[in-house]
């Protein structure tokens, strides 16, 4: 069993308001930027990391910041 380790940072965070946005399956859509946006604040660290890693490390969301720069360990078998 090896352990992946990871960190979550946002070097520039969007300033449109996730209220102000159409909610969708997978979070809310921005109409500024054209994305489907992933809401974080509710999924562990382990789904954090598959969702990530799904959308290539660039996906966008809504995280707390408890969530963001922050050491997130992964067992990968």
């Amino acid at each position: 069993m090896k352990n992946r380790k990871y960190t979550v940072q946002i070097p520039e965070p969007c300033n449109e308001d996730w209220e102000k946005m159409s909610t969708t399956a997978q979070g809310k859509f921005c109409d500024s930027c054209n994305k489907h946006l992933v809401d974080f604040t509710e999924l562990s660290d382990r789904e954090i990391i598959e969702t990530l890693q799904k959308f290539g490390g660039k996906a966008c969301g809504k995280f707390l910041p408890s969530l963001l720069n922050r050491e997130i360990s992964i067992s990968q078998f």
